[in-house]
């Protein structure tokens, strides 16, 4: 299963929710990791390589990847991470107390 197959699964999931305050979020959630899956391909993809000013650097096709960018990309990935597991570990956690 890939990344993308991940996000479409998740997205069906939101999907399937009929109550709409809870919809809104799990869908917002499995939309930024759906986003996220071309960053994250070309990122676990690329190659190293050194760049014309001796910088270590990441190559993806035809994009490079500074650490900078390496950097803001980690930390997207960090936030889609931690809104799908409050949404999804927090919430179910709560439920099976509740229960």
């Amino acid at each position: 299963m890939t990344a993308g197959d991940i996000a479409n699964e998740l997205i069906a999931l939101a999907n399937s929710i009929n109550d709409k305050s809870l919809k809104r979020p799990y869908r917002r959630a499995a939309v930024a990791f759906k986003n996220s899956v071309p960053d994250r391909n070309r990122l676990l993809h690329a190659n190293p390589i050194t760049s014309n000013d001796n910088e270590q650097i990441l190559m993806a096709g035809n994009r490079y990847w500074t650490i900078d960018e390496v950097t803001k990309a980690a930390d997207k990935f960090a936030k889609v991470d931690i809104e799908l597991n409050e949404l999804f570990c927090d919430r179910l956690i709560a439920t099976r107390k509740s229960s």
